[in-house]
């Protein structure tokens, strides 16, 4: 296998714009909010979802692509990878119908498209 078609990456951005907070992931890189609360506990709120065979959505994602999700998570990997989202790695993405457990997509199973949340309201309270 080609190595610099293999590699790839997850990613995570944040936004600040108006005084309201948007993150984009891909794959498993996590956006934590640190906010301390009105009784002054900070409390950690997770922003992002990792794209893995664990999430629900992603799974969904790829029952609707064709693909058999039950063997898929017995496996726990798609080709090299253990995300269903991620930058890079052609030999999963471009070359997906090379390999057997993801030849049935009917379109490119793992994706760079990032998941984006926002709109969060970002004040004094938040590191």
């Amino acid at each position: 296998m080609n190595t610099e078609l293999a590699c790839g990456t997850t990613a995570v951005i944040a936004l600040v714009f108006a005084g309201r907070l948007f993150v984009a992931n891909v794959g498993d890189s996590r956006a934590l909010l640190c906010r301390t609360d009105s009784d002054g506990v900070l409390r950690v709120i997770e922003l992002s979802a990792d794209h893995t065979l664990k999430n629900e959505d992603e799974l969904l994602r790829l029952l609707q692509l064709g693909l058999d999700v039950e063997e898929l998570k017995k496996k726990q990997r798609l080709g090299n990878l253990n995300v269903t989202r991620c930058l890079g790695n052609y030999s999963v993405k471009g070359a997906y119908r090379e390999l057997e457990d993801l030849a049935p997509a009917v379109s490119e199973p793992i994706t760079a498209e990032p998941e984006i949340h926002g709109g969060i309201p970002i004040d004094s309270s938040c590191q």
